[in-house]
């Protein structure tokens, strides 16, 4: 799921003109559960380091 989310942001950026690498993103409510600062079963941090590793390439 977090590849297809990261697919998917890649994609509205190229339509817009943009590039990944040089996209700033804001990632909000990355918790699993509402009111809950617990990140363990959270796909938010998988999600984060895609982003951070495509926009490397």
């Amino acid at each position: 799921m977090p590849t297809n989310v990261v697919d998917l942001v890649a994609k509205a950026l190229k339509d817009q003109g943009k590039r990944l690498k040089n996209a700033k993103i804001l990632v909000l409510g990355t918790t699993f559960k509402e009111d809950v600062t617990d990140l363990r079963n959270s796909k938010a941090a998988e999600m984060c380091q895609i982003f951070k590793q495509d926009s490397l390439q």
